[in-house]
């Protein structure tokens, strides 16, 4: 071993005794062997921690590979708002042209409600309007 990587003078190291110095040469071995082995034992913990943390929802593993402990995370509760535009929100459609600017009306009577599908009879007293162009 270099003395030098020891941090050990030079100097020092040649002053000391045979036996001190294998003894440094003998640990240093055992270090290197002991940051080889905790980095290996570091892999492994991540890999096995990865592992754990797998359930059928976040990998291809089947549902009856989870466990009798696994319980998959509840739904998100609604707010309870409905969820067409509030009354008096103005629509986001295009708007309608002034009547001075309409070339053309015409009227149109369905026979049946585009929603639920009831007959309809009689004239409207607030009917929709559309443009198309």
């Amino acid at each position: 071993m270099n003395p030098l990587l020891a941090g050990i003078p030079e100097a020092d190291w040649l002053e000391s005794p045979a036996s001190v110095g294998a003894l440094i040469n003998a640990q240093h071995q055992e270090i290197e062997l002991l940051r080889g082995q905790l980095t290996s034992l570091a892999t492994e913990l991540e890999n096995l921690r990865e592992r754990i943390g797998r359930s059928s929802r976040n990998s291809s593993k089947p549902p009856s590979s989870d466990g009798l402990g696994f319980k998959p995370p509840e739904r998100r509760k609604g707010s309870g708002r409905k969820r067409d535009g509030k009354l008096g929100h103005p629509g986001s459609g295009p708007e309608l042209l002034p009547i001075e600017r309409v070339d053309e009306v015409v009227d149109h009577y369905p026979d049946a409600c585009r929603r639920c599908g009831i007959l309809l009879h009689g004239i409207d007293p607030d009917p929709g309007s559309c443009q198309e162009r």
